[in-house]
């Protein structure tokens, strides 16, 4: 009796497993990031579809004030917010960049550069907010 249900057991959890399959490799969500960071630049670069989520970065960096470069090639959706706080916590840029900008947006190309406001060199966090984003966003700073 107790191998007839250990057995039911493990064709259960094999029968979920495979019902899980599929969501593993939807394709709903993808997120396949790069990051170049030195003292003096910060750099992600990622190619998403349909991306949703809050990705946070630390910068140890010598810099009181950067220029913030976004590149979006191939933007067809959504949007991202950008969050940028200094080495003491302090937010010195923040923007919500979307197709919707025309000024910025071009097509299925978006660039936008800006300067943060003076902060203190150290520690710095970068966080992007994506809603529902396509394209290969790339964002610089230094």
């Amino acid at each position: 009796m107790k191998i007839a249900t250990g057995h039911r057991i493990l064709r259960g959890m094999i029968g979920l497993a495979l019902l899980a399959l599929p969501l593993a490799f939807c394709g709903c969500e993808s997120d396949d990031t790069d990051t170049d960071i030195s003292a003096t630049r910060f750099n992600v670069d990622s190619e998403l579809r349909n991306y949703s989520d809050t990705d946070e970065y630390t910068w140890d960096t010598t810099l009181d004030r950067a220029v913030v470069v976004v590149r979006i090639d191939d933007f067809t959706e959504g949007d991202v917010g950008v969050r940028v706080y200094d080495g003491a916590g302090e937010l010195i840029f923040v923007a919500a960049l979307n197709t919707l900008n025309s000024a910025y947006y071009n097509g299925d190309d978006f660039f936008f550069q800006r300067q943060t406001d003076q902060g203190v060199a150290g520690l710095w966090r970068i966080v992007l907010d994506y809603n529902d984003l396509t394209g290969n966003f790339d964002l610089t700073l230094e």
